[in-house]
């Protein structure tokens, strides 16, 4: 039995939608940011005891009050130059929270987009052709019979002899074309 041998070319796989943009990962990244300035405004307002010197909360409740999510940087803008470590240490380590949350939903950012546009660009190895070089078995003639002129002329529905034509050399140009 004759070993099968490699195709020279593959007929490419329908590929996914390649210029597709993962909305939710961007979505998700956005409302995490928003929940970790959230955090950090909740945990300088719970270390100033929720004073009215940060003005007046969203919800009051008994034991304190929820603030605007972004409101940490009004207030340490409004603050910064105190000279107080009880004022400034509150507001560095709100910033903290705000610094490695962000970081921390960059890299889900990230790992989530990266994930979907792997999904997205499967099946697009043959984008822009699968033809290999000829190994030893090609060149000699053995290759599968299905990749021959004639299969290939039969597939598309053309019968008969079909022969290439090119120009002669110089020196027997008034004999016209020769036939292949």
């Amino acid at each position: 039995m004759a070993k099968k041998q490699p195709e020279l070319y593959r007929i490419p796989r329908k590929p996914g939608y390649l210029g597709g943009y993962d909305w939710r990962a961007t979505a998700l990244g956005c409302l995490l940011l928003v929940v970790v300035n959230f955090v950090a405004t909740q945990y300088i307002a719970a270390k100033f005891q929720y004073q009215p010197a940060l003005g007046a909360p969203i919800l009051r409740a008994k034991s304190g009050g929820v603030y605007q999510p972004f409101s940490w940087i009004a207030w340490g803008w409004r603050y910064c130059t105190s000279q107080d470590e009880r004022i400034r240490r509150p507001f560095f380590e709100g910033e903290m929270i705000v610094f490695a949350g962000s970081l921390a939903c960059v890299g889900i950012f990230f790992v989530l987009a990266g994930r979907r546009a792997r999904q997205l660009t499967e099946n697009a190895e043959d984008l822009h052709g699968s033809a290999r070089w000829a190994d030893e078995d090609d060149t000699l003639g053995r290759r599968s019979p299905r990749h021959t002129a004639e299969d290939s002329n039969r597939a598309r529905g053309v019968t008969g002899d079909h022969h290439e034509s090119f120009p002669q050399t110089r020196s027997t140009q008034s004999r016209g074309f020769q036939c292949a």
